[in-house]
């Protein structure tokens, strides 16, 4: 999905995510693999051309903002994963940890999210 999608489809993805996200807690978290995927998409994958990494970090940013302690809990996780599961977690290219969820790729996340948040300041982007 490095292609450019019309404003409209952009619109409606954004306000999916975030509406999952809002109902999302740490009692009632059936789609936590949206935002591992996203966070995936974003940190640890090369970035993509034009508008579409804007968006997506729109995207992954709304996500741990509003579901940074349900992420937590979830990567923090001592639960053994079945195979179809640990597949969906699957790290990224830059990731070098074996384990899907885990304190490792936590940290890892953080850290990357953490320099791209510095990046877009330095930048000058508007944040949420």
């Amino acid at each position: 999905m490095g292609e450019e999608l019309p404003e409209a489809f952009i619109v409606k993805w954004k306000n999916l995510n975030s509406f999952v996200a809002r109902i999302t807690s740490t009692d009632f978290a059936p789609w936590l693999v949206f935002p591992i995927w996203r966070l995936t998409m974003v940190l640890e994958e090369p970035p993509v051309a034009g508008s579409a990494m804007e968006w997506r970090a729109w995207v992954e940013t709304d996500w741990i903002i509003r579901c940074v302690a349900v992420l937590f809990k979830e990567m923090n996780s001592i639960e053994q994963l079945d195979g179809s599961t640990a597949c969906a977690f699957m790290t990224g290219p830059p990731c070098d940890t074996e384990e899907p969820l885990g304190m490792k790729r936590w940290n890892f996340l953080l850290t990357l999210a953490t320099w791209q948040l510095m990046a877009r300041l330095a930048m000058g982007y508007q944040m949420l």
